[in-house]
């Protein structure tokens, strides 16, 4: 609900004792509630939604003071992914205020029981924005914030995010990380199908691994499309129902999108997913800040919980893992869908490929 002025309570209280002969009020307050609601819509519905914080429908709070530094985002946002938003402050911080530039509202996020990362004298923090599915237009995130002892920030501003539309779906997992690295989103579906940057495609049933060692040769060195290689396995008549339809800093060929997705465009398998991610290679210097990634999913339009804890953090002095081998890769958690839960993979031994058939001089496919 809406945080009403003085004002609007004094004129919806008016028009309850003036028509109270008529009616209840009821129908003032569901207006006043309907109005909150569409407000509500632009910021939560065409941007991000925040867990665990509250619409406030009133201007963003603009202190005197400068608490807030270093605020950064990716300059890349997808359709129905994440981002994360980072930022330090010279203070212990009560209360952050986050919108967009030109919408009304805001979101407050209660960061008091946060335990920050301290640097030195200062505190670091980072806020996971849950992008929509129907994020269709550039933005820029306005930031304030609270201090402990009372102190309002100045505004902060982030630099032009541009959003890029990947597919969406009936079913949508999506990684987003924060460094000019290679991370790698990985799927394995009910039927058994792996899904990454080795094999981008699934299917309604299982492939034949002679299928994929047929598709190795025949595109391991010719930089095909995406579109040639699906007609592979349609002219087979193997139906592909998904993808990885984006897969950014590939071999560290930096693209600077730092988001990965998998999509199932119309036809979802129903049982249980395991979801993982690989630092398939660090690109930046070894011993500079690991990339921090997150991981969301949606099923039908609705957001899905797939663990606990979906945001992680490679370690600094962390190479990679281009080798998959199997220990090193990060299980996020699994989700189900469709009411029926199937049995869970007991390794990701799917994932580990046959390096010699696809890898050509460290390049991916």
């Amino acid at each position: 609900m809406k945080k009403r002025s003085k004002n609007s309570t004094l004129f919806m209280a008016i028009m309850c004792v003036g028509l109270a002969f008529v009616s209840s009020c009821d129908w003032v307050k569901d207006l006043f509630d309907k109005e909150s609601d569409d407000e509500k819509i632009v910021l939560e519905e065409q941007y991000f939604s925040i867990n665990n914080s509250v619409y406030m429908n009133e201007s963003l709070p603009i202190g005197k003071e400068a608490l807030i530094s270093g605020l950064a985002m990716n300059k890349s946002a997808i359709t129905g992914g994440s981002t994360m938003l980072q930022f330090t402050s010279s203070q212990r911080l009560a209360t952050v205020h986050i919108g967009v530039n030109g919408v009304n509202g805001y979101y407050r996020c209660d960061v008091s029981r946060t335990e920050p990362v301290r640097n030195g004298s200062r505190y670091d923090y980072q806020i996971v924005l849950l992008l929509s599915q129907r994020l269709s237009v550039d933005f820029n995130v306005f930031l304030t914030a609270l201090a402990v002892d009372g102190t309002l920030s100045t505004v902060v501003n982030s630099t032009n995010i541009n959003v890029i539309e990947v597919g969406t779906g009936k079913l949508q997992v999506s990684l987003s990380w924060d460094r000019q690295d290679d991370v790698d989103l990985m799927l394995i579906d009910p039927n058994g199908n792996q899904v990454y940057y080795a094999r981008p495609f699934t299917f309604d049933g299982a492939v034949d691994e002679a299928v994929w060692e047929e598709y190795y040769e025949k595109f391991a060195d010719t930089g095909a499309t995406k579109e040639t290689r699906k007609r592979f396995f349609t002219s087979k008549g193997i139906r592909v129902i998904g993808e990885l339809d984006l897969d950014s800093n590939a071999a560290c060929e930096i693209d600077g999108v730092n988001n990965e997705n998998i999509t199932y465009e119309e036809v979802v398998v129903p049982g249980t997913y395991l979801v993982a991610v690989n630092l398939w290679q660090k690109c930046t210097d070894t011993g500079v800040k690991g990339s921090t990634f997150s991981v969301t999913a949606y099923h039908n339009g609705l957001p899905v919980r797939i663990a606990d804890q979906q945001v992680g953090k490679f370690a600094d002095n962390y190479a990679g893992n281009s080798d998959l081998d199997n220990d090193k890769i990060i299980v996020i958690g699994t989700f189900t869908v469709g009411g029926t839960r199937s049995a869970v993979p007991a390794t990701l031994k799917p994932f580990i490929p046959d390096q010699k058939r696809f890898l050509k001089k460290g390049k991916k496919p």
